[in-house]
């Protein structure tokens, strides 16, 4: 009797001694995995971030990039990593919002639960921008030359499903245009198509547009945004060159596997949300065209079912899906 007193004492002094989650949380370096290649806006952003996290954290972050599979490969490879928090995911909403509306097969992973979600870091601002080799310098000339030569001019994308190419294709439907599709693995590689004229025009954040527009390699005919960008204040957006997108706006975030302590994804949402009101970290974003939009978790998951409804409706409205 003494004997299992002895032990059930040693077992909650053993309990009551232990590091909660939080506490003992994080003992190692942690992954920003990317689904994009090196030089886009999602890239950028997680490569801002690592160091102001890591400070906050106590603990080296580092970004991985692990494009390609449109953003499937990526996806996949969080939600199967160990739920402890050393495996995130920057990344847009598009793996849990759009892509299950999108895929006739299952996907490798459960958009759904599969994740946990952590916080919105910034929303992208983007366009319609065109190679200048085109000679196309508004929305009104770009459809007058898609409809005198339907097929001809070409646009370059992040991959198939992606909210950029959905937000291309609505823009297409709208306007009643037909343009060629070229997918490549992210942003960066979508813009140099365009400055070596073998993509006329994509959907292009102003962050990475911006210095190519201003040396005239490329030219953004109108802003997919409620406001023009103060980095670009003679741009119209494209609500006032007379097209509406409803849809909804686009931003980066930052998710886990399925299953992360809360107390590990309460610390985790507190030093994004620090770190993305330090001063340092505003005037980044004003000059890489993104604009500060964070949320606690359940706000997070909120705006991704409320968002996959929209999609899910543009994307029967458009009538696109992928095997």
């Amino acid at each position: 009797m003494k004997r299992r007193i002895l032990l059930t004492l040693c077992a909650l002094l053993g309990a009551l001694a232990a590091p909660a989650h939080g506490d003992s949380f994080p003992s190692k370096p942690i992954r920003l995995v990317v689904p994009f290649n090196p030089g886009g806006s999602v890239d950028a952003l997680a490569r801002k971030l690592a160091p102001g996290l890591g400070t906050r954290l106590g603990a080296s972050v580092l970004v991985e990039n692990k494009a390609g599979g449109n953003t499937v490969i990526a996806s996949q490879y969080v939600a199967n990593a160990s739920p402890d928090g050393y495996t995130l995911y920057v990344t847009l909403s598009a793996p849990y919002s759009i892509l299950p509306s999108l895929y006739k097969r299952p996907l490798p992973y459960d958009p759904k639960t599969g994740f946990t979600h952590i916080g919105i870091a910034a929303e992208i601002i983007y366009g319609l921008a065109v190679s200048s080799e085109t000679k196309i310098g508004t929305v009104r000339e770009y459809v007058d030359f898609a409809k005198k030569n339907p097929g001809r001019l070409t646009y370059g994308s992040t991959g198939p499903g992606q909210a950029l190419t959905l937000s291309m294709e609505l823009l297409k439907a709208k306007l009643e245009i037909d343009t060629l599709h070229v997918p490549f693995t992210g942003q960066a590689p979508v813009a140099a198509a365009m400055l070596g004229g073998q993509v006329d025009s994509a959907m292009m954040d102003v962050g990475l547009s911006e210095q190519h527009i201003k040396t005239g390699k490329m030219r953004m005919l109108a802003l997919a945004s409620n406001a023009r960008s103060p980095l670009l204040p003679d741009v119209p957006t494209l609500r006032e060159a007379g097209v509406a997108l409803d849809i909804p706006p686009l931003w980066i975030g930052l998710v886990g596997p399925k299953g992360i302590p809360q107390p590990i994804v309460e610390r985790l949402n507190d030093a994004l949300d620090k770190e993305m009101r330090t001063p340092q970290m505003l005037t980044w974003l004003t000059g890489a065209a993104l604009a500060p939009m964070t949320s606690t978790p359940k706000q997070m998951s909120e705006r991704i079912a409320s968002e996959t409804q929209v999609w899910s409706g543009v994307i029967r409205q458009l009538g696109v899906s992928l095997d």
